[in-house]
């Protein structure tokens, strides 16, 4: 018996949301489910359809692919060979030897280079397994070789005070389900033994890391997020989900209906890829995800490459159109977003997690810096049962789950994803955060608003909400800054401080509205006519907020919590350019000093002493040792255990 030999209850379901998704996405005149990959994976759904004629037409979509990614699409045909070839007739089978063979020299040209790290592990895992497949054996050594690099880089890179213990693409719900897939199909059916051993080590160091961001009472991955799509950002569909239910065979609750509504259809799509995938999932990381003592807490550090901004070229090419900025040639901005070294921080309770990254990933894209899982229900039945809640920055009016138009990038986006356009520092000490915001410097031109959105996942009320006291029902509200958010949501107190914003879009510059599935608590820095700023002059714009978790038997009632919102203190205060933010809460201190120019974190204070982290810090229950307390997850020592 093999994963895939009975196939589980589990995968077939994955694979029915796969076909059902490229039922509704397939173009009959072109051939094609959206993309060449994305075919590829609809047709892996008909291989297992219990019609004979669909499952012909799985083999006859699977002959007529082109593939050119170098990267996900032969990995996925390769994926079909060693898996599940007895569904495969002998055409389709040359067809896909073929295009392997024709991507390897592709694959040769993806490296991975401190930011994506999804298509550099589908290059590797072409590189070894197709160069097996046809005996090219420099594919395998150059595959090996640069998958040697990247565990050595992930695990071992150091600097003169710091060692990286996590990916710099990390904890993406979409990409990381990739990652595992192709070191898993690595590890399952390389033919050379150290490629095997690397690959397998890496996978299962991988399944640790998602266990750990697991949030098994809520049902949900704690974050932050490098890459997100609003199913991942909602919360109660990811594809990666669908990684943990094929890999454990455990039940967990999922809406794929999310997918439908953000009009994300690949994440359904890749469901297919995710059940003919043989993974290594440890004991350990079982235990991890569902017997966590809490409170929970890590940290990790992670290194990022320098990145530029999305934008397009200034001057239009003959004949375009002056009103679309679409016709404009894509290019990136000249200015580029600081790299280097970044840590991660998560905090669970048994009622909610809290994740944040001190730095964007890379251009911060459709990242989630800040996430927050709340669980609202003893059981995980319906979306209803937990709650979300993460950070954006907005220029002209955009809003989450519809399509929009992007200003800082002048690109059209689709409901799958609300852009990033901010940059957002944070400091979070266990269940208290601090998030600094400022606008993208490249969106300077044409502003017709910019704000700063707290958003949350909205599908059934808040049990209680107050502004300074005082319950709030009915919505839009808009409000003088300085007001304290109180929230009531299971057995989770939230309490919210907006910072003034400077400059402050208006006297009420801190808005509370509904958006559909979406409550947003709004700061704006400006509001007005179409206008063009100094890049420096948005760059020194600055809102944020102070956050506090509490669970709800920490303290005696509701008025208790009110009570010490009250009395909770926050203070902003810019000098010479740089933000100073302390928040004072029961008789302690947290105060970070940033550089918003050189997107610098100066120092973090806790009570006074600096917070700092050089490699990875775990605590379960108070404890930093044992079962649940890796002390490095891609580090030598463990490779060589």
């Amino acid at each position: 018996m093999t994963a895939l030999n009975p196939i589980s209850d589990q995968r077939r379901w994955l694979l029915q949301l796969a076909r059902e998704a490229g039922d509704r996405h397939f173009e009959p005149k072109t051939g094609l489910c959206l993309i060449v990959r994305d075919t590829c994976w609809y047709a892996t759904s008909l291989l297992f359809d219990n019609s004979l004629e669909r499952k012909n037409r799985g083999n006859e979509l699977l002959q007529s692919l082109t593939s050119s990614d170098g990267t996900h699409t032969p990995a996925s045909m390769l994926s079909l060979l060693h898996g599940v070839p007895d569904r495969l007739d002998e055409r389709t089978k040359n067809a896909l030897r073929s295009a392997i063979r024709s991507e390897l020299v592709n694959a040769a040209g993806t490296e991975w280079k401190d930011g994506n790290v999804n298509h550099p592990l589908g290059a590797y895992c072409t590189l070894i397994l197709g160069g097996e497949l046809h005996s090219e054996s420099w594919a395998v050594e150059l595959g090996l070789r640069r998958l040697g690099r990247f565990q050595q880089r992930i695990g071992d890179h150091r600097s003169r005070r710091l060692r990286q213990s996590e990916m710099s693409e990390y904890n993406s719900l979409t990409y990381t389900a990739l990652d595992l897939t192709f070191l898993a199909l690595i590890g399952e059916y390389g033919q050379n033994p150290e490629a095997r051993s690397l690959a397998r080590f890496l996978e299962e160091a991988l399944w640790l890391n998602v266990s750990m961001h697991y949030h098994a009472p809520s049902g949900q991955f704690a974050g932050p997020h490098s890459r997100s799509y609003f199913e991942d950002s909602f919360g109660g569909y990811s594809v990666l989900h669908g990684a943990l239910l094929a890999a454990s065979g455990r039940q967990i609750f999922l809406d794929p209906s999310l997918s439908v509504r953000f009009d994300h259809p690949s994440d359904l799509l890749q469901n297919a890829l995710t059940a003919i995938t043989p993974y290594h999932f440890p004991r350990r990381a079982a235990a991890i995800a569902w017997e966590k003592p809490f409170p929970f807490s890590f940290r990790m550090t992670t290194y990022g490459e320098s990145y530029h901004e999305n934008s397009r070229r200034v001057v239009r090419p003959d004949g375009a159109d002056p009103a679309r900025s679409s016709d404009r040639p894509f290019a990136f901005d000249e200015e580029v977003y600081p790299g280097g070294w970044t840590d991660l921080t998560t905090f669970m309770t048994p009622e909610f997690a809290l994740g944040s990254a001190a730095k964007p990933y890379v251009n911060a894209g459709h990242s989630d810096s800040v996430m927050l899982r709340i669980r609202r229900s003893d059981e995980i039945k319906s979306l209803s049962d937990f709650r979300s809640a993460f950070t954006r920055g907005v220029y002209n009016g955009a809003l989450p789950g519809v399509p929009n138009s992007c200003h800082t990038s002048s690109s059209d986006v689709d409901a799958s994803y609300l852009s990033e356009e901010g940059r957002c520092a944070t400091y979070q000490h266990e269940n208290r955060l601090i998030v600094s915001y400022s606008p993208k410097r490249a969106g300077h031109k044409g502003i017709k608003s910019f704000r700063t959105d707290f958003i949350f996942s909205y599908t059934t009320p808040f049990d209680i909400i107050t502004v300074d006291g005082t319950p709030v029902t009915r919505y839009p509200v808009q409000l003088r800054t300085g007001s304290r958010i109180c929230i009531h949501d299971g057995r989770t107190f939230i309490l919210l401080i907006p910072f003034e914003p400077v400059p402050a879009g208006g006297s009420s510059p801190l808005h509370l509205s509904v958006e559909k599935d979406f409550f947003l608590i709004s700061t704006y820095n400006y509001d007005g006519p179409a206008k063009d700023f100094a890049r420096d002059e948005v760059n020194n714009w600055s809102s944020g907020f102070f956050l506090e978790l509490w669970t709800e038997d920490q303290f005696g009632d509701w008025a208790e919590f009110l009570d010490h919102a009250r009395a909770v203190n926050v203070e902003a205060t810019v000098e010479s350019k740089i933000r100073r933010i302390v928040a004072r809460s029961k008789e302690t201190v947290m105060e970070i000093l940033y550089d918003p120019f050189r997107e610098h974190i100066l120092s973090r204070k806790w009570c006074g002493m600096e917070e700092e982290i050089t490699h990875m810090d775990v605590s379960a229950a108070g404890v930093s040792e044992g079962p649940f307390c890796p002390r490095t997850l891609f580090g030598s020592e463990a490779l060589n255990r």
